[in-house]
C-alpha cells in the first residue's frame, strides 16, 4: 500500500498537465539578463507546455495543451495534429526524426511533398485497451537504433518499424538507457533491469522511494530520492543470485550539499550537461544543477533569475542554450553556456550554424509553393539541404515569388543579418540586411537556384541554404508553338506550289511565297541578335555580316516577290512584344537599352540631339506601406498612361526599374526638354490616382539631359543615363517635386 501511495503524487502531477484550464495564447517574449521567456498573450500557444525539443535542423518544437508548435526564430507554426491528439512527450533520436508520444498516441514529425511538416502516426490504443489512454511519459533512445516508450504500466519498444510491449504490474516512474542496459523504477519492485522481455528486480533496490536516475559513467545511476536523498547504484556491485538480498555495497549514499531539498519532492525532469553536471527540476522548487565534482545541488533560479518553479522538461540547443517548457510557457536560458565546462565549450555546434529557406510563395496569390523543410522523400527525415526531390517547375504566370528565410540561432535571431543571391538573375550577393523575406518580379523563363545565408552579430557567416527551380516560357515562347508555325509556313509554301499550277494562280503564288520568306528571315533576323549581343554587344560588324549574309539568301528570291513583296507589311514592334513590362505594358529595361543604342550609333555617324528623361514618384514607398503592393501597381499602371497621352511617335517609353520610369526623345532643344518635364509633372501633380475607394494625390521629381549639352565630346548611353541620374538626384535633394535638366548647377546652401 505504501509503494502505490508513492505513485498518487506523480499522477496528480500528470493530471494536472492534462486538466489545467487557460485560455489559448499567442507566443510573446521577454528577456533579461539573457533568460528570454516566451509568454501566452493573445491566441495560439497556451500557457502549459509539456516538453521543448529541437530537430535535427536547429528548430525548435514546443508541446503545448494547444498543440505540437515550430518556431524559428521568428514566427511560430502550429503543426497539423489529428484532432483530439494531445502530445505530452518528445525526443530528437539518432534516426533524424522527431519522436511524439502522447495520450494513446505516437508517432514523429515528417515533411510532405510541399515540404510542410506533418505528423505521421506510427501506434494508437485501441479503445478497449484499459490502460491505453494514458499518456506516454517519456522517450528515450536504446541501442541499435531502437526507441523506447514510457507509459504508466507499460514499455514499447520500436524496433524497425515492429512494437514490442512490455507491462508491469507496478507504476513506472522513469525509464532510462547507460549504454549497456535499461533500467526501471517500478511502485512495487523499485529498481529493475530489463533482461529479454522481463523486468528483473535489483536485489536491494526497494528500500528508497525515488522516481528519477540519471546514467553516470562506468555503468552506474544516480538516484534521486524522497526519503533517502542522493544515492549512486553500481551495477558491477550488484548481488548475483543466492547472495545477501539487502545488496549492502550495490548502492552508496551521496553526499551532495544542499540535497535536502530532494525531500518529499518529485523530480518532474532532469538532463546532462555533461558526466559531472546534471540539471534537474523539482517540482515547486525550480531548476538545479547536480555538481558531482563539487558535490553540491545548486538552485539556479535565483542566478538566472528563471521565474517558473514548475518545470516539466529541460532541453538544450545546439548552442549550449537551455531550454525549459514550464507551467506558464517556454524559457530559453541563453548563458548557460557560460557555466559549461572547456570541454563543452570546444564542442563543434551541432547542427551547423545555417541559414534556413522557410518558404516559397507566389506573390500575386501569396500561393505556398514550399513550405520549408528540405527532404531525401516526402515522409522522409528533414534536411538542412536541398534534394533534387524538393526542385520544382513552375508555370511562366508564376514567375512572382517571394523568398521566405530565417536561421536556426535562437540565441539572439533579433540580431541576425542576411545575404540572398539569385543565381539565373543576380551577379552576386545582396548587401547584409536583417529583412527575413525577397522579392522577384517579372522572372524570365530558365532555371534559378536561389541562396541565403545568415550572420551573426560577432560576424559568424552561416552555411548558405539554396533552393533550385524552373520557370517554363510562355505558350508563345514553347516548341510546340513555333513548330506550328513552322508547320503553317510549310503549308502555304505547298499552298503556293498547287496554286501555281493554275494560270491564274501564278501572281498568288509569288505572293505566299515572298509572306513567306519574309517571315522566316523576320523571326531569322530576331532570334540570331539575340545570340549575338549574348556575347558580342558591342561588335556591330557581325550584325553587319549578318545583315550582308540574309541579302544575299533573298536576292535569289527576289524574281517570286515583284508587287506582292512590297504590298507586305510585318506591323508592331517586335522588341517590345518581346521585352515588355507586364504590368505597365511599356517597354522594359532592356527594350529601351537596345532601342537607344541603335539611336545613338546612328547619331555617332549622323549627329542629332537626343534627350533622355527620368523620373519616379516621390515617397512611393508609403503609398506601398500605407495602401498595399496591389494599389502601388495600379498608380504605376495609371502612371504609364499619363506617359501614352503625352508621348509622340518616335519616343521611346520604358519602365527603367521598380517605380523609376525613363523616355528617350529625339531632336528636341533644351528648353522643349525642360518644358516636357514641367508638363508631365505638372500632370502627375494634378492627376487624381485612384484604387478601390482610395484617392491619391502624387507628385514626381525629374531629371533631363540632352546631347549635346552633355557628352559633348563623347557620347555613349552610360554617360547620358549617368547625366540624368545626377539630374534626377539634384532635383529630390532640392525638395522633390522639381525637375533638373544636366548640365546639373548645384543650388548655394
Amino acid at each position: 500500500m505504501k509503494k502505490a501511495l508513492l505513485f498518487i503524487p506523480l499522477r496528480l502531477f500528470f493530471l494536472a498537465l492534462f486538466f489545467w484550464n487557460v485560455t489559448a495564447v499567442q507566443l510573446h517574449s521577454e528577456e533579461s539578463d539573457g533568460v528570454r521567456w516566451f509568454r501566452p498573450v493573445e491566441e495560439g500557444l497556451g500557457r502549459l507546455s509539456f516538453d521543448v525539443e529541437h530537430d535535427r535542423r536547429g528548430l525548435i518544437y514546443v508541446a503545448n495543451e494547444n498543440g505540437v508548435f515550430e518556431y524559428d526564430g521568428s514566427l511560430l507554426q502550429q503543426v497539423p495534429l489529428p484532432e483530439g491528439t494531445l502530445v505530452t512527450t518528445m525526443m530528437n533520436a539518432e534516426d533524424g526524426y522527431l519522436y511524439l508520444g502522447g495520450e494513446g498516441v505516437i508517432g514523429h514529425l515528417a515533411p510532405d511533398a510541399k515540404g510542410r511538416i506533418d505528423f505521421i502516426r506510427l501506434w494508437q490504443s485501441q479503445a478497449d485497451e484499459e490502460q491505453g489512454f494514458l499518456p506516454v511519459l517519456k522517450i528515450f533512445s536504446l541501442d541499435s537504433g531502437k526507441i523506447g516508450f514510457l507509459f504508466e504500466h507499460r514499455l514499447m519498444i520500436l524496433e524497425k518499424g515492429e512494437f514490442r510491449i512490455l507491462t508491469s504490474n507496478g507504476f513506472l516512474y522513469d525509464a532510462v538507457f547507460n549504454g549497456q542496459d535499461v533500467y526501471l523504477l517500478d511502485s512495487d519492485s523499485g529498481l529493475m533491469k530489463l533482461s529479454g522481455d522481463v523486468f528483473e528486480a535489483i536485489p536491494g533496490g526497494n528500500f528508497f522511494r525515488a522516481h528519477a536516475m540519471i546514467p553516470l559513467p562506468e555503468n552506474k545511476l544516480l538516484l534521486l530520492t524522497r526519503d533517502k536523498g542522493a544515492l549512486v547504484y553500481d551495477a558491477s556491485k550488484a548481488l548475483k543470485p543466492g547472495q545477501n538480498p539487502d545488496g549492502a555495497g550495490a548502492f552508496q549514499p551521496l553526499r551532495l550539499e544542499g540535497a535536502e531539498v530532494l525531500r518529499n519532492r518529485i523530480v518532474s525532469t532532469y538532463l546532462s550537461f555533461d558526466q559531472q553536471r546534471h540539471l534537474v527540476a523539482l517540482v515547486g522548487a525550480g531548476l538545479f544543477e547536480i555538481n558531482l565534482r563539487s558535490m553540491s545541488m545548486i538552485p539556479l533560479n535565483p542566478r538566472f533569475g528563471i521565474q517558473d518553479e514548475e518545470i516539466y522538461r529541460i532541453s538544450m540547443d545546439q548552442r549550449g542554450g537551455v531550454w525549459l517548457a514550464t507551467s506558464n510557457g517556454v524559457s530559453s536560458v541563453f548563458p548557460f553556456h557560460e557555466i559549461a565546462s572547456p570541454a563543452e565549450k570546444e564542442k563543434k555546434e551541432s547542427p551547423a550554424f545555417a541559414s534556413l529557406i522557410r518558404g516559397m510563395q507566389t506573390i500575386a496569390e501569396d500561393l505556398d509553393l514550399f513550405e520549408g523543410t528540405f527532404f531525401e522523400k516526402p515522409g522522409g527525415v528533414p534536411s538542412l539541404l536541398e534534394y533534387p526531390s524538393t526542385f520544382l517547375i513552375l508555370p511562366y504566370e508564376q514567375n512572382a515569388l517571394r523568398f521566405l528565410y530565417e536561421a536556426n540561432d535562437m540565441h539572439h535571431p533579433e540580431k541576425l543579418k542576411f545575404q540572398t543571391y539569385l543565381e539565373g538573375l543576380e551577379e552576386g550577393w545582396s548587401k547584409w540586411s536583417e529583412r527575413r523575406f525577397r522579392e522577384y518580379t517579372n522572372l524570365s523563363w530558365r532555371d534559378y537556384r536561389f541562396h541565403v545565408r545568415a550572420q551573426r552579430a560577432d560576424g559568424t557567416t552561416s552555411e548558405a541554404s539554396t533552393y533550385s527551380f524552373r520557370i517554363l516560357p510562355p505558350w508563345y515562347e514553347t516548341w510546340w508553338f513555333y513548330a506550328s508555325q513552322v508547320g503553317f509556313l510549310l503549308f502555304l509554301l505547298v499552298l503556293a506550289g498547287v496554286v501555281r499550277g493554275y494560270g491564274w494562280g501564278e501572281n498568288l503564288s509569288d505572293y505566299i511565297i515572298a509572306v513567306v520568306v519574309l517571315v522566316m528571315f523576320v523571326y531569322l533576323d530576331t532570334q540570331t541578335e539575340v545570340y549575338i549581343e549574348g556575347f558580342a554587344e558591342d561588335v556591330l560588324y557581325i550584325k553587319v555580316l549578318l545583315m550582308v549574309g540574309m541579302g544575299l539568301m533573298i536576292e535569289p528570291l527576289q524574281h517570286l516577290t515583284k508587287r506582292g513583296f512590297a504590298r507586305i507589311h510585318i506591323g508592331g514592334d517586335p522588341l517590345l512584344r518581346r521585352y515588355q513590362d507586364e504590368l505597365t505594358e511599356l517597354g522594359d529595361r532592356i527594350y529601351f537599352v537596345k532601342n537607344m543604342e541603335k539611336a545613338i550609333a546612328k547619331a555617332r555617324k549622323k549627329p542629332r540631339p537626343i534627350s533622355l528623361i527620368l523620373f519616379d514618384f516621390d515617397h512611393f514607398k508609403k503609398i506601398n506601406d500605407d495602401y498595399g503592393l496591389e494599389c502601388g501597381d495600379a498608380m504605376l499602371v495609371q502612371l504609364a498612361n499619363i506617359m501614352r497621352r503625352n508621348a509622340r511617335d518616335g519616343d521611346i517609353l520604358a519602365r527603367y526599374m521598380g517605380e523609376k520610369f525613363i523616355i528617350g526623345l529625339f531632336d528636341l532643344t533644351s528648353e522643349i526638354t525642360l518644358h516636357v518635364c514641367e508638363r508631365l509633372r505638372h500632370d502627375i501633380e494634378n492627376h487624381e490616382f485612384t484604387h478601390d475607394e482610395h484617392k491619391i494625390h502624387l507628385t514626381a521629381s525629374f531629371g533631363g539631359a540632352r546631347y549635346p549639352d552633355v557628352c559633348a565630346e563623347e557620347l555613349s548611353l552610360e554617360a547620358l543615363l549617368d547625366e540624368v541620374d545626377e539630374a534626377l538626384t539634384e532635383a529630390k535633394e532640392r525638395g522633390r517635386n522639381q525637375s533638373v535638366v544636366a548640365p546639373v548647377i548645384k543650388e548655394a546652401a
